[in-house]
C-alpha cells in the first residue's frame, strides 16, 4: 500500500506543489507543535519565513507558513499536509498544499522529502519541490477566449536539520532553480519543537 501511495504521490507532483524551505522529511506526533524561523536569501532579495506545525494524526502533520521578501508586494501566506511514506533510513513524505505568494499569486505546492540520519542529532535531506503558481494579470488571448498564465516552479532541496537537544533544531537549506521562472533559494534557522 506504502508503495502505491509513492507512486501516486510522485505522478501528482507536476499537478500539485509546495512549500519554500523547511523540506525535511520528519512528521511531528499527534498533538504536537513546532514553530520554525528562517531568515532567507530568494534571488537577490532577503526575506524571512515563521512556520507552525501540528500533528494532526499519526504520520499526518500541518503546517502554516507565512513570510515576507524584500522588493515584493504581498506577504507570503501558506498551508501545507505532509504525509509520511517510511519512517526511517530514509525518511520518506510527501507535502501538499496551497499559497498567496509574495506578488499575490495563489499557487498549488507539492513535494517529495528524503531525510537519512548521521547519528541521533544531524539529518541531512534533499527531494524535489514544486510550485504551480496562477497569475490572472498575465492572461493571453488564444482559441478566441482568455487564458490565465500559469508558472510551473521546481527544485531539488539540499539541506541538513541539526539538533542541539530533542526541541530545538537548526536548519540550513538551499534550493536549486530546475525550470524557467525558479530562483534560488539560500536560508537557515531554528525550529522549536513541543511535544
Amino acid at each position: 500500500m506504502k508503495k502505491l501511495f509513492l507512486i501516486i504521490g510522485l505522478f501528482s507532483l507536476p499537478l500539485l506543489s509546495f512549500s519554500q524551505m523547511f523540506n525535511t522529511a520528519s512528521i511531528l506526533k499527534p498533538g504536537g507543535f513546532s514553530i520554525g524561523l528562517e531568515p532567507v536569501i530568494i534571488q537577490d532579495n532577503l526575506g524571512g519565513f515563521a512556520q507552525l506545525g501540528v500533528g494532526v494524526v499519526r504520520g499526518v502533520d500541518l503546517a502554516l507558513k507565512a513570510g515576507l521578501v524584500q522588493n515584493t508586494p504581498t506577504p507570503y501566506l501558506g498551508a501545507d499536509l505532509e504525509w509520511r511514506l517510511k519512517g526511517s533510513k530514509p525518511s520518506i513524505s510527501i507535502t501538499t498544499g496551497a499559497h498567496r505568494n509574495e506578488f499575490g499569486h495563489f499557487g498549488l505546492d507539492a513535494s517529495l522529502n528524503l531525510s537519512f540520519n548521521i547519528g541521533k542529532k544531524i539529518f541531512p535531506y534533499s527531494g524535489f519541490d514544486s510550485d504551480i503558481n496562477f497569475d490572472p494579470n498575465h492572461a493571453y488571448y488564444y482559441d478566441d477566449r482568455y487564458h490565465n498564465h500559469t508558472n510551473v516552479l521546481m527544485w531539488i532541496p539540499l539541506g541538513v536539520e541539526i539538533y542541539f537537544r530533542k526541541s530545538v533544531s537548526f536548519i540550513l537549506e538551499t534550493e536549486i532553480p530546475l525550470t524557467d521562472y525558479t530562483y534560488y533559494v539560500i536560508g537557515g534557522g531554528f525550529t522549536f519543537y513541543i511535544h
